[in-house]
């Protein structure tokens, strides 16, 4: 969709531009975003003010930014002067969201999943996650975490959660095993380029006591 929105939006003076002939520019704007972010995305499309850039340029960018899936659309319009004012005009994606999901075993019969977010958004350094299953299994996890899409990212959650296992031996039950679970996970994460990485650790407690195992 933003492939399309940005290629109805390019005025009539580029279309009469050869695909090789330079374009004389005199500032490259960015709409939609600003402060670090702007100076971020100015690094991304490598286009400089004052310069000379081909139509080939321009694709490059705006396949560059609709690849990183963190804008909604992504257009640009090229004021018909000499020298041109180049302008990308960006949408955030709008991260925060509730939602449910609902699966349906043999085991568990029904369970429902609920969550509410606003990961990955972009223009805030803060951003919190919070999921709970309602079932035989229930669980509740909470996150946070600072940073963002373009600085590193550092973060903190913590789920508790109940279980109750049924064992077998062939078609008979043996055993049930109930156990509270806690994990603590503490991770650190960075964005290359269109690659993210993340790295962290996780302590897992499970407080299990019955005729089988020892605590």
């Amino acid at each position: 969709a933003g492939a399309e929105k940005g290629d109805s939006i390019r005025d009539k003076r580029l279309a009469r531009v050869p695909q090789n002939a330079p374009i004389q520019v005199d500032s490259v704007k960015i709409d939609g975003v600003n402060g670090d972010v702007e100076e971020w995305i100015r690094k991304k499309i490598k286009l400089s003010d004052h310069s000379s850039i081909h139509t080939s340029d321009i694709g490059r960018a705006i396949s560059m930014l609709q690849g990183l899936d963190i804008f909604s659309s992504v257009e640009y319009k090229l004021s018909d002067t000499t020298p041109a004012d180049l302008t990308f005009v960006l949408k955030e994606k709008d991260y925060k969201s509730i939602n449910v999901g609902v699966r349906f075993d043999t085991e568990e019969i029904a369970s429902i999943l609920l969550n509410t977010s606003n990961e990955k958004k972009l223009g805030s350094n803060h951003h919190y996650a919070i999921t709970g299953r309602l079932s035989k299994n229930p669980y509740i996890k909470v996150g946070y975490s600072y940073g963002n899409y373009f600085n590193p990212k550092f973060g903190l959650s913590y789920q508790l959660g109940y279980s109750d296992y049924k064992l077998y031996s062939h078609n008979a039950k043996v055993d049930v095993l109930n156990y509270l679970s806690q994990s603590i996970t503490a991770f650190f994460g960075k964005a290359f380029s269109n690659f993210r990485f993340r790295f962290g650790a996780r302590y897992d407690y499970f407080h299990f006591e019955g005729p089988l195992y020892d605590v």
